[in-house]
C-alpha cells in the first residue's frame, strides 16, 4: 500500500498519464517499456484506470439575488455538469451554491451564468416594454421624471416589441370602486 501524500500523488498521477500517452502512442520498445512502467507504478501507488481518467477538479461559488437567477444558475449547472462528477449544495439563506467538478466544466458554468444572467436582464427589459404596450399602461407624452429613463427605441426594436406583445395575453382590469 502506498503512503504517498496528496501533493505527491498529483505528481504521480501526472506521470502515469504521460506514461499512458506514451504506451498508447509510442513505437516499438518505448511503447512496451511505458506499458511495463505504467503497470508497475499503478500497482505501487494503488492507482486505478478510473483514477487516471479523472480530471482535475475545483469548487466554485455561485450567488443569486432572486428566484429567477437561482432558476437560471440551476439550469446551467444541470446542463453543463456531468454526473456523478459534479456535486452541489445550496444555501438558500445565503443565496449561494457550491458546485464541485472538473475545472473545465466549472469555468464553463461560471462564464455561462455571467453571460445568461446579463442577457436575462436585457431581455427582461424588452419583455417589460412589450408587456406595457400590450396592456396599454404606457406613459403619455407628459412623461414625469420618476428617475426612470424613458426608452429610446429604434424602428427595429419597436417592431420586435410589437411582435412580442402579440404573444402576451391582454389582461382586463375591472375597476372595483363604488360611488357613494
Amino acid at each position: 500500500m502506498s503512503t504517498t501524500t496528496e501533493p505527491d500523488m498529483k505528481k504521480v498521477i501526472d506521470l502515469l498519464r504521460k506514461l499512458k500517452a506514451l504506451a498508447d502512442n509510442g513505437i516499438d520498445g518505448e511503447k512496451e517499456t511505458a506499458e511495463d512502467m505504467l503497470a508497475r507504478l499503478m500497482a505501487k501507488h494503488n492507482v486505478t484506470w478510473f483514477d487516471l481518467s479523472m480530471k482535475e477538479k475545483r469548487e466554485i461559488t455561485l450567488r443569486w439575488k432572486s428566484d429567477l437567477e437561482l432558476r437560471i444558475v440551476s439550469q446551467i449547472v444541470c446542463h453543463v455538469a456531468t454526473y456523478p462528477e459534479c456535486n452541489f449544495s445550496k444555501h438558500p439563506k445565503q443565496n449561494k451554491m457550491y458546485v464541485y467538478g472538473p475545472v473545465d466544466e466549472m469555468m464553463l458554468i461560471e462564464a455561462m451564468y455571467d453571460f445568461y444572467k446579463a442577457e436575462w436582464y436585457k431581455q427582461l427589459d424588452v419583455f417589460y416594454q412589450a408587456f406595457v404596450q400590450k396592456q396599454g399602461v404606457f406613459a403619455n407624452s407628459t412623461w414625469p421624471d420618476f428617475g426612470v429613463k424613458k426608452p429610446d427605441l429604434s424602428r427595429e426594436e419597436i417592431f420586435r416589441l410589437q411582435q412580442m406583445s402579440e404573444g402576451i395575453p391582454k389582461a382586463v382590469f375591472h375597476k372595483q370602486l363604488r360611488e357613494g
